[in-house]
Protein backbone atom coordinates (compact mmCIF):
# COMPACT_ATOMS: atom_id res chain seq x y z
CA UNK A 1 0.00 0.00 0.00
CA UNK A 2 1.34 3.37 -1.15
CA UNK A 3 1.62 6.17 2.22
CA UNK A 4 0.03 9.64 1.56
CA UNK A 5 3.53 11.02 2.03
CA UNK A 6 4.86 9.87 -1.27
CA UNK A 7 1.98 11.88 -3.55
CA UNK A 8 2.35 14.80 -1.01
CA UNK A 9 6.26 14.71 -2.07
CA UNK A 10 5.47 14.24 -5.49
CA UNK A 11 2.98 17.80 -5.21
CA UNK A 12 5.56 19.29 -3.28
CA UNK A 13 8.36 19.49 -5.61
CA UNK A 14 6.15 20.00 -8.87
CA UNK A 15 5.21 23.11 -6.81
CA UNK A 16 8.91 24.04 -6.10
CA UNK A 17 9.84 23.12 -9.64
CA UNK A 18 7.39 26.10 -10.70
CA UNK A 19 8.73 28.62 -8.64
CA UNK A 20 6.71 28.05 -5.49
CA UNK A 21 8.21 26.23 -2.74
CA UNK A 22 5.69 25.94 0.15
CA UNK A 23 7.74 23.59 2.24
CA UNK A 24 8.45 26.52 4.91
CA UNK A 25 4.42 27.03 5.33
CA UNK A 26 4.02 23.91 5.37
CA UNK A 27 6.52 23.28 8.54
CA UNK A 28 4.92 26.32 10.01
CA UNK A 29 1.59 24.66 9.66
CA UNK A 30 2.18 20.87 10.96
CA UNK A 31 4.99 22.30 13.72
CA UNK A 32 2.95 21.48 16.67
CA UNK A 33 4.75 24.11 18.82
CA UNK A 34 3.36 27.11 16.44
CA UNK A 35 0.44 28.66 17.55
CA UNK A 36 -2.32 29.69 15.12
CA UNK A 37 -0.94 33.76 16.15
CA UNK A 38 2.76 32.79 15.00
CA UNK A 39 1.38 30.81 11.33
CA UNK A 40 -0.65 34.13 11.27
CA UNK A 41 2.80 36.40 11.47
CA UNK A 42 4.68 34.33 9.55
CA UNK A 43 1.98 34.21 6.82
CA UNK A 44 2.37 38.18 6.77
CA UNK A 45 5.79 38.31 7.39
CA UNK A 46 7.09 35.58 4.03
CA UNK A 47 5.21 37.06 1.17
CA UNK A 48 5.23 34.03 -2.02
CA UNK A 49 4.10 36.25 -4.59
CA UNK A 50 4.14 39.68 -6.43
CA UNK A 51 2.29 42.91 -5.27
CA UNK A 52 -0.58 44.03 -8.30
CA UNK A 53 -1.44 47.67 -8.52
CA UNK A 54 -5.42 47.39 -8.54
CA UNK A 55 -5.75 50.54 -11.44
CA UNK A 56 -3.94 47.52 -13.24
CA UNK A 57 -6.95 45.06 -12.72
CA UNK A 58 -9.84 47.19 -14.40
CA UNK A 59 -11.82 46.52 -11.58
CA UNK A 60 -13.59 49.59 -9.49
CA UNK A 61 -12.50 50.13 -5.81
CA UNK A 62 -12.72 48.15 -3.90
CA UNK A 63 -12.27 45.20 -5.99
CA UNK A 64 -12.90 42.34 -3.46
CA UNK A 65 -15.28 41.91 -0.98
CA UNK A 66 -14.77 40.50 1.80
CA UNK A 67 -17.10 38.68 4.03
CA UNK A 68 -16.59 36.63 7.08
CA UNK A 69 -19.69 35.42 9.62
CA UNK A 70 -19.61 34.96 12.74
CA UNK A 71 -20.74 33.75 15.98
CA UNK A 72 -19.21 33.60 19.33
CA UNK A 73 -15.66 32.88 17.86
CA UNK A 74 -13.80 35.87 19.79
CA UNK A 75 -11.49 33.21 20.40
CA UNK A 76 -9.83 33.13 16.95
CA UNK A 77 -11.67 36.10 14.70
CA UNK A 78 -8.66 37.97 15.52
CA UNK A 79 -6.10 35.99 13.45
CA UNK A 80 -8.63 35.66 10.96
CA UNK A 81 -8.86 39.68 10.11
CA UNK A 82 -5.04 39.66 10.61
CA UNK A 83 -4.57 37.37 7.75
CA UNK A 84 -6.75 39.50 5.64
CA UNK A 85 -4.93 42.60 6.78
CA UNK A 86 -2.01 40.96 5.41
CA UNK A 87 -2.71 40.55 2.23
CA UNK A 88 -0.16 41.95 -0.62
CA UNK A 89 -3.46 43.46 -2.56
CA UNK A 90 -4.75 46.01 -0.70
CA UNK A 91 -7.98 47.00 -2.15
CA UNK A 92 -10.37 45.41 -0.25
CA UNK A 93 -13.23 45.59 2.00
CA UNK A 94 -14.17 43.32 5.15
CA UNK A 95 -17.64 42.79 6.31
CA UNK A 96 -17.70 40.86 9.67
CA UNK A 97 -21.45 39.50 10.38
CA UNK A 98 -21.92 39.22 13.81
CA UNK A 99 -25.03 36.43 14.26
CA UNK A 100 -25.88 37.45 17.34
CA UNK A 101 -22.21 36.78 19.46
CA UNK A 102 -22.75 36.49 22.75
CA UNK A 103 -18.84 36.54 23.84
CA UNK A 104 -16.12 39.04 23.32
CA UNK A 105 -16.60 39.05 19.80
CA UNK A 106 -17.73 42.33 18.83
CA UNK A 107 -14.82 43.51 21.46
CA UNK A 108 -12.45 41.63 19.71
CA UNK A 109 -13.66 42.92 16.28
CA UNK A 110 -13.91 46.83 17.91
CA UNK A 111 -9.69 46.49 18.03
CA UNK A 112 -9.71 46.66 13.86
CA UNK A 113 -11.97 49.95 13.83
CA UNK A 114 -8.65 52.16 13.20
CA UNK A 115 -8.97 50.25 9.49
CA UNK A 116 -11.40 51.96 7.46
CA UNK A 117 -11.59 48.66 4.97
CA UNK A 118 -13.38 46.80 8.14
CA UNK A 119 -17.14 47.02 8.83
CA UNK A 120 -18.62 45.46 11.37
CA UNK A 121 -21.75 44.25 11.47
CA UNK A 122 -24.28 43.08 14.64
CA UNK A 123 -27.53 41.31 13.80
CA UNK A 124 -29.93 38.75 15.91
CA UNK A 125 -28.94 35.33 15.72
CA UNK A 126 -30.57 34.04 12.07
CA UNK A 127 -28.09 31.83 10.81
CA UNK A 128 -25.04 30.88 8.72
CA UNK A 129 -26.74 31.48 5.48
CA UNK A 130 -28.74 34.73 5.97
CA UNK A 131 -25.82 36.52 7.59
CA UNK A 132 -23.61 35.56 4.32
CA UNK A 133 -26.38 36.69 2.19
CA UNK A 134 -26.57 40.24 4.32
CA UNK A 135 -22.85 40.09 4.17
CA UNK A 136 -23.26 39.74 -0.01
CA UNK A 137 -25.95 42.53 -0.09
CA UNK A 138 -23.61 44.87 1.99
CA UNK A 139 -20.62 43.98 -0.78
CA UNK A 140 -19.67 47.06 -3.11
CA UNK A 141 -16.50 44.89 -4.66
CA UNK A 142 -16.60 43.47 -8.18
CA UNK A 143 -15.54 39.88 -6.58
CA UNK A 144 -16.48 38.69 -3.95
CA UNK A 145 -14.69 36.74 -1.06
CA UNK A 146 -15.75 34.37 1.82
CA UNK A 147 -13.76 33.44 4.57
CA UNK A 148 -14.71 32.04 8.08
CA UNK A 149 -13.88 33.30 11.23
CA UNK A 150 -11.77 30.22 11.92
CA UNK A 151 -9.37 30.17 8.33
CA UNK A 152 -6.49 32.54 7.39
CA UNK A 153 -5.61 33.27 3.92
CA UNK A 154 -2.16 33.40 2.74
CA UNK A 155 -1.12 37.08 2.07
CA UNK A 156 -0.92 36.27 -1.75
CA UNK A 157 -4.67 34.54 -1.85
CA UNK A 158 -6.32 38.13 -3.30
CA UNK A 159 -3.17 38.93 -5.77
CA UNK A 160 -3.94 34.98 -7.32
CA UNK A 161 -7.58 35.67 -7.50
CA UNK A 162 -7.74 39.42 -8.56
CA UNK A 163 -4.26 38.60 -11.00
CA UNK A 164 -6.48 35.76 -12.57
CA UNK A 165 -9.97 37.51 -13.20
CA UNK A 166 -8.07 40.26 -14.28
CA UNK A 167 -6.50 38.59 -17.15
CA UNK A 168 -9.02 35.82 -18.04
CA UNK A 169 -12.67 37.60 -17.71
CA UNK A 170 -14.23 34.11 -19.17
CA UNK A 171 -13.81 33.00 -15.46
CA UNK A 172 -16.76 32.78 -13.33
CA UNK A 173 -15.23 31.81 -9.82
CA UNK A 174 -12.35 30.10 -8.37
CA UNK A 175 -11.94 27.97 -5.48
CA UNK A 176 -8.61 27.86 -2.73
CA UNK A 177 -7.70 24.39 -1.14
CA UNK A 178 -7.73 24.28 2.44
CA UNK A 179 -4.11 23.39 4.58
CA UNK A 180 -5.19 22.12 7.97
CA UNK A 181 -2.64 22.22 11.10
CA UNK A 182 -1.72 18.17 11.91
CA UNK A 183 -3.59 17.16 14.73
CA UNK A 184 -6.17 19.84 14.21
CA UNK A 185 -9.76 18.13 14.96
CA UNK A 186 -11.68 18.26 11.75
CA UNK A 187 -14.29 21.61 10.95
CA UNK A 188 -16.92 21.23 12.68
CA UNK A 189 -20.42 21.68 10.47
CA UNK A 190 -21.87 25.48 11.23
CA UNK A 191 -18.77 27.04 12.85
Amino acid sequence: MQTLQSPIRRALDVLTKAGLDIRPILRVTLGRARSRAEMARWLAENPIGKVIDSRDTGFSSPVVSITMVSRNRAHCIGDAIRSVQAQHFADWELIVIDDGSTDGTRDTVARFAGDPRIRYIWQPPLGMAKARNHGLRLARGALIAYLDDDNLLYPDFLVAAVDTFSRKPDVDGLYGALVAEAGAPPPRAGG
